[in-house]
Parts: structure tokens; C-alpha cells; sequence
């Protein structure tokens, strides 16, 4: 199997949303190619240095398009702060992502800041 190619890749379902609703049937049929696409990916040091923690996501996205299995996009389902700015208009929040500022407020994505909120902290 070779690269994908730019029309397969647009027919793809993105990594969101967030949770997603899937029925038993289909998801019974995408597992075990989701659990080895996400093995390879892992593999891939390409891959896996660009796709870090979420790279499992990518494999349930590539492994339901390989089983032609879609799902609706609800773009305002589900709040990612930082990214998400305002919250008014999701239905819920996800504390998907670390959020670091500075101690006036300035956001400092990638970098340890002096205000930090990450679930990853409170782990172990």
C-alpha cells in the first residue's frame, strides 16, 4: 500500500470530533485495524515524533476511512482550549491540550509557562 493520494485523503474523516458516536458493528469492524494502524504508526519515527501522544487518533481516522466508516463533523460539539477561545458556543469543554501563560496573560504554546493548567500533571 503507498502513499495516499490527495483525493483519499480529502475523502478522510478528521481526527475530532469529540466523543465520537459509532455503533457497536462499526466499531467492532475498525478495531483491530485501528490497534494495528496505530501500532505502525508508532513504528514510523517520522510519524511518531510528528503525531506524539495523539498518533492513535490518526490511526482511528485512517483505519475507519479504510473501512469506509463516517461519522457527522459537529464542529461546535466539543470546546479545545487553548485553541477554542470562547466557550459560550460548545456544548462542552475538553481539557485536551496543556494551557501555559505568562503571568499577564500571554499564551506560550509549546513552552512551560508561569500559569500553567495540564491534566498530564496530575497523573501517577
Amino acid at each position: 500500500m503507498g502513499p495516499a493520494t490527495d483525493k483519499e485523503i480529502a475523502a478522510m474523516d478528521p481526527i475530532c470530533n469529540s466523543p465520537v458516536i459509532i455503533s457497536k458493528k462499526d466499531l467492532t469492524a475498525i478495531t483491530p485495524t485501528w490497534m494495528n494502524m496505530s501500532f505502525a504508526i508508532k513504528k514510523d519515527p517520522e510519524a511518531d515524533k510528528a503525531w506524539g501522544w495523539v498518533l492513535e487518533m490518526y490511526g482511528y481516522s485512517l483505519s475507519s476511512h479504510v473501512h469506509n466508516v463516517h461519522y457527522k463533523l459537529v464542529p461546535k460539539m466539543q470546546a479545545q482550549p487553548p485553541w477554542d477561545t470562547k466557550s459560550r458556543d460548545f456544548i462542552m469543554i475538553h481539557f485536551t491540550y496543556g494551557m501555559d501563560y505568562t503571568l499577564d496573560g500571554k499564551f506560550t504554546p509549546g513552552k512551560i509557562g508561569q500559569w500553567r493548567y495540564d491534566k498530564r500533571s496530575y497523573m501517577g
